[in-house]
């Protein structure tokens, strides 16, 4: 463009913004120059197009907006949050930008920020779909689950055959247990996008919690092959696997080469590995793969077993005989939860599936509800919480966590149905079950502990929790302190606490389970020695082996790993 063309676009500038009131932008063509370099690909001529135009005016939204992108896409969200910050100062208006504005506030973990941002782009687009999507994704990770489905099913409505947005609300509804619902949504985003990974994985977990374990590993598989480096599908896969084909085994070898020492990737290949070697019946090379993904684990994690030991000391020291004594009287008299509770992979799960296959009974699995109850009660009393706290607490106190507690477990029960409360770690509150319930039921489930330990040391716990269970040692000492505590529970409540152990109920569960329903009170139902047939969501490490009739191969599997682990020989 020659000067007379300049001139002329100039004066034809000047003419329009009289027109129309709208300020001339002095740099309209440097900033033409960076659009074009930018859909070139040519980043860094546009980055050094925006910056001459920033140098000489600091606050130009337009420049700053570009600027920004750039360093949201090179993976440089604090920068990018700065530079955004000042192109929606400098146009508020711009919905654009205020949706990119809070990606970057959302990446530095400025979430609050970030979702007036969201609300901001979508006041001012209300067609914004991947603001909707984004601002989903966020209440998500501050636990609105309910905000974030709304989202979604809003952006659903503006665009109902969006591929991304049918598999993110089937990862929310998937994430709350709402497994039926969210396998239609990603069936509808596969029919549409066949090739779309995280859907076949998605899927595959949702077939897995309801039972249709063929069928979640052929979707476990699909993932696998279209992302090689897939380590969540592989650790899933081997989860529930009996057998892998020689592909497949390939396929998480080579992922484990291909993975970084001490990345996540590593450590849940380690994982996966480890449960194939297991199958393969190589047992050292099992350890091996074992003992490199808990190393990684223990690393990641600010566990101290001299904090557990504390803890599980001052709860001996607060619940105790007087205690309940200066107590009768309080509580709720309701008999129909049933806690089931113990240290994990002691045969909870397998617990839990037989009572739910009882007609009167309702599995409802691992739920927070009564911590949640008790930590949040105790903390109003005293600000040093649960158990500091439970020595203040009044009748009225108790009636309330009972209640809050009944309100949240109980939903879509039927009123003369009992429910099963699968929380292994309840075990330490077994001082405020019995009471805030003194009548409910509290079963304690037992395992050889040697086999209880390698079990939980072979076994990633992708929620999080157990944080006590990836170093060798520290597990040993827990399942003591543990032992001990339970010690303490049963000199209290005695034979109120029911004492269900693994060995002997898949030796005998006939004899097993007529005589734990007898205990709770109820009649025999040959469903419950079926329980493998039972259809029900299972979400636990245990969800695949809780569908076949009942085996005994895992009693004495520690003995598989005996020259490996010295320090639980003499465990039991």
């Amino acid at each position: 463009m020659n000067r007379y063309e300049k001139r002329k676009r100039a004066k034809l500038t000047k003419v329009t913004a009289r027109k129309t009131g709208t300020p001339i932008d002095p740099h309209l063509d440097q900033l033409r120059k960076a659009v074009g370099f930018m859909r070139a690909g040519r980043l860094s001529d546009a980055e050094a197009a925006c910056n001459e135009i920033l140098a000489q005016d600091a606050g130009h939204s337009e420049a700053n907006h570009m600027v920004g992108v750039m360093y949201l896409q090179r993976g440089n969200p604090a920068r990018a949050a700065a530079a955004l910050e000042k192109a929606v100062r400098g146009n508020p208006e711009n919905g654009v930008a205020q949706a990119n504005f809070g990606s970057a506030l959302s990446a530095t973990g400025r979430t609050n920020e970030a979702a007036e941002a969201f609300h901001a782009a979508i006041r001012l687009n209300p067609g914004a779909i991947e603001a909707y999507n984004n601002l989903a994704q966020l209440e998500m990770r501050r636990n609105n689950t309910d905000e974030a489905l709304r989202l979604y099913r809003s952006a659903l409505e503006i665009s109902p055959r969006n591929t991304q947005l049918h598999a993110n609300t089937a990862n929310a509804l998937l994430a709350v247990g709402q497994v039926e619902q969210a396998t239609r949504h990603y069936k509808q985003a596969l029919a549409s996008q066949p090739n779309l990974t995280e859907a076949h994985y998605g899927l595959a977990q949702a077939l897995r919690d309801i039972g249709d374990i063929d069928r979640a590993k052929e979707h476990y598989d699909t993932a696998m092959r279209l992302d090689p480096d897939h380590a969540n599908a592989m650790l899933s896969f081997s989860m529930i696997a009996d057998t892998a084909t020689e592909t497949q085994q390939d396929r998480m070898r080579m992922a484990y080469k291909r993975s970084q020492k001490e990345s996540e990737q590593r450590m849940l290949l380690s994982f996966a590995l480890g449960k194939i070697e297991d199958l393969n019946e190589d047992f050292g090379a099992a350890f091996d793969y074992y003992q490199e993904g808990n190393a990684i684990r223990s690393r990641q994690l600010q566990y101290s077993i001299e904090q557990t030991r504390a803890e599980f000391q001052q709860l001996i020291s607060v619940f105790n005989k007087r205690f309940f004594a200066e107590r009768s009287g309080f509580g709720d008299p309701d008999d129909r939860p049933i806690f089931i509770l113990g240290m994990p992979r002691s045969g909870t799960t397998l617990v839990e599936q037989i009572l739910a296959s009882h007609s009167q009974i309702t599995g409802t699995g691992e739920l927070a509800h009564f911590p949640r109850s008790v930590f949040s009660a105790m903390s109003q009393i005293d600000p040093r919480g649960f158990p500091s706290a439970a020595p203040d607490m009044t009748k009225a106190d108790a009636e309330r966590i009972a209640d809050d507690y009944m309100s949240n477990a109980r939903q879509r029960i039927d009123a003369g149905q009992f429910h099963t409360d699968k929380l292994p770690a309840n075990f330490m509150l077994i001082g405020m079950i019995r009471l805030v319930f003194p009548n409910a039921r509290i079963i304690h489930c037992t395992r050889d502990p040697r086999d209880t330990c390698i079990s939980l040391f072979k076994t990633f716990f992708p929620s999080g929790g157990h944080h006590f269970s990836y170093n060798l040692e520290v597990l040993g000492e827990y399942h003591g302190l543990y032992e001990r505590l339970m010690d303490h529970w049963k000199g209290l409540f005695g034979d109120d606490i029911i004492e269900v152990n693994y060995e002997s109920l898949v030796r005998n569960p006939d004899t097993g389970i007529r005589g734990l329903l007898d205990r709770l009170g109820l009649e025999f139902e040959q469903k419950c020695l079926e329980f493998h047939k039972t259809r029900r969501i299972v979400r636990t490490a245990s969800a695949g082996q809780v569908r076949k009739p009942m085996f005994t191969s895992s009693i004495g599997t520690w003995e598989r790993y005996k020259p490996f682990i010295p320090c639980l020989r003499e465990c039991a």
